[in-house]
C-alpha cells in the first residue's frame, strides 16, 4: 500500500514538473514570436516614413530623428535601436532595426 501511494506521487510530481517545463517553454516561444513582429512592425514603419519624406519632400531624411519629428515614427528607444545610413538624398538610406537585450 505504502509503496503504491510513493508512486502516484512521483508520478505527479514528474507530470508536474513536465507541465511546468511545457508551459514555460510555451511563454518563451510566444515571447520570441511577439518581439519578431514588434521589429517587423518597427522596420515597416521606418520604411513607410522614409518613403512618405521623399514622396514629399523629393530628398530621404537624414536621421531617424527628422523622421519622428515630422513623420510620426514613434518607438521605444529603450528596446529598439534604428541604425540608419544614408548615402546621399536622393539615394534610398538603408537601415536596420536592432533589439536592446
Amino acid at each position: 500500500m505504502r509503496r503504491r501511494i510513493s508512486r502516484t506521487y512521483i508520478l505527479t510530481a514528474i507530470l508536474f514538473i513536465l507541465v511546468a517545463i511545457l508551459a514555460v517553454r510555451g511563454l518563451n516561444t510566444a515571447s520570441e514570436a511577439s518581439g519578431r513582429e514588434q521589429v517587423r512592425t518597427l522596420t515597416n514603419s521606418v520604411r513607410r516614413a522614409i518613403v512618405s519624406c521623399y514622396a514629399q519632400e523629393g530628398a530621404y531624411p537624414d536621421t531617424v530623428d527628422y523622421m519622428t519629428e515630422r513623420y510620426g515614427l514613434r518607438f521605444d528607444p529603450a528596446k529598439f535601436v534604428i541604425v540608419y545610413d544614408i548615402f546621399a538624398s536622393n539615394i534610398m538610406p538603408s537601415f536596420e532595426v536592432l533589439t536592446i537585450q
